[in-house]
């Protein structure tokens, strides 16, 4: 039998792209430094399909404010409306703007339309198609970039997986970094942690059994789940129980884990101890 030849993949692949449409040029716009007083957040009455106000959002940006994130709003010239500018994406950085006081005009890329419609279509258009982006790729970046926090949950992880532990998600893991309690919490459950995913068959700590201890763990400060009694407590146990616990009857509620490990525990806070 003659041996079959793969067709080469540049070919399979020109057979499965669609053709593509022709594209209308007058549509492209341009590129303008606008005023900020001369834009427009369409969010209340007719024409209204902007999304309302992320409260806090427009503050954060502004304490935070760089043109190197800000890029430039899509704007849409309502030709319909004597030449009102309609912010179609980028209100709450617009409103961040306003707040600061020190900024006078900000980079739109401008789109002409005519009708309520269009400008409806754009934005919905706009801010459906878009593609959130994984949390590695964002991790990769934020470490390369020197953000100490995810650096941190990188040593932590690498320090888990190294030791023979399973744990897989460093998303959970940074956000616990970014907090200060948290992230002193993990840090003193590392030897814990381990411990317990040595005892399982693959080695592994499930994201709710991790949030879970680390939630219990900033809970019972300053006393920890890492001492001896409730160290021993917590092997006995063992890891497989305490991660049906805290996944499969609770529907993956940390919470709810900590809770019932605390109950587990039998612990009891000591009433003279600070908090």
């Amino acid at each position: 039998m003659a041996e079959q030849k793969k067709a080469p993949l540049a070919e399979v692949t020109a057979k499965r792209t669609k053709p593509y449409a022709p594209v209308d040029h007058s549509h492209r716009g341009e590129l303008k430094n606008i005023p900020i007083d001369h834009l427009v957040i369409p969010t209340e009455g007719d024409g209204g399909y902007q999304r309302d106000e992320v409260p806090g959002h427009p503050a954060k940006i502004a304490t935070e404010f760089d043109w190197h994130y800000f890029g430039a709003l899509s704007v849409l010239k309502r030709l319909d409306r004597k030449g009102e500018m309609q912010v179609a994406d980028g209100g709450n950085r617009l409103r961040a703007a306003k707040l600061r006081g020190d900024i006078e005009t900000v980079p739109c890329s401008v789109v002409p339309i005519h009708e309520d419609a269009q400008a409806a279509a754009i934005f919905a258009k706009i801010n459906t198609d878009r593609k959130a982006l994984a949390f590695a790729i964002t991790h990769r970046a934020m470490k390369m970039a020197g953000d100490q926090d995810h650096l941190n949950a990188a040593v932590i992880f690498k320090q888990l997986n190294e030791a023979g532990v399973s744990f897989t998600s460093i998303k959970a893991l940074t956000k616990e970094c970014k907090r200060t309690a948290s992230y002193a919490a993990v840090k003193r459950l590392i030897p814990l942690f381990i411990e317990l995913g040595h005892q399982g068959k693959d080695g592994h700590i499930n994201t709710d059994l991790f949030k879970g201890m680390v939630l219990l763990e900033c809970d019972i400060a300053p006393d920890s789940l890492t001492t001896n009694k409730n160290r021993k407590k917590l092997i006995t146990i063992g890891v497989e129980r305490l991660s049906d616990f805290s996944g499969l009857h609770f529907g993956r509620h940390p919470n709810a884990f900590a809770r019932v490990l605390r109950d587990k525990l039998k612990y009891r806070p000591n009433p003279y101890s600070e908090r």
